[in-house]
């Protein structure tokens, strides 16, 4: 048996956007659109839909179902991965792109977020968190990888909770 070896989220994703892979880790239709909707009013409840938000968005990236994938997002979202392959990608039919590339050449395999920090003001939250497990470029063996990021999460006018700037990277955050 094969021990899988930890590697850098940029070296996984080459030039394009680093957290594709990830950010491939979605949001499930019918599920994820319902959690989004969702208005609660305390940060318990708000904590718990962002998780909940998370464990939906990383399914469907497992699912490759890019429609439930863009569910966290806002449509003005801002998407900025750090270091040497980084970039920022603004608006959801950019990132949409990125990711649709992302579920076409990676499988990702029970991937996991994990909340570390969270406050809530009124119609903004922040999250640092991190998303970690194993994910498979096109006929590759899976790598456990690890993105760190930082997130905000604002609630519409219709009462969805959605990220609208979400920056991050391997080896740095929580």
């Amino acid at each position: 048996m094969q021990t899988r070896k930890p590697r850098s989220i940029g070296a996984l994703l080459g030039s394009t956007l680093g957290l594709t892979l990830f950010v491939s880790a979605g949001g499930c239709v019918t599920g994820g659109a319902a959690a989004v909707a969702r208005t609660p009013q305390s940060a318990g409840e708000v904590r718990a839909l962002v998780a909940r938000s998370w464990a939906e968005h990383l399914a469907a990236a497992e699912a490759k179902d890019l429609d439930a994938v863009m569910a966290i997002y806002a449509d003005d979202v801002v998407f900025v991965v750090l270091g040497d392959k980084g970039g920022e990608v603004r608006g959801a039919e950019a990132l949409r792109e990125v990711e649709r590339l992302g579920l076409a050449t990676r499988d990702v395999f029970d991937v996991a977020h994990s909340l570390r920090a969270f406050t809530l003001d009124g119609d903004l939250a922040h999250e640092l968190g991190s998303i970690r497990g194993p994910v498979a470029e096109q006929g590759e063996q899976a790598r456990d990888v690890v993105w760190h990021f930082m997130a905000r999460w604002e609630r519409g006018a219709d009462g969805t909770w959605r990220i609208t700037y979400i920056v991050g990277g391997d080896g740095c955050g929580p």
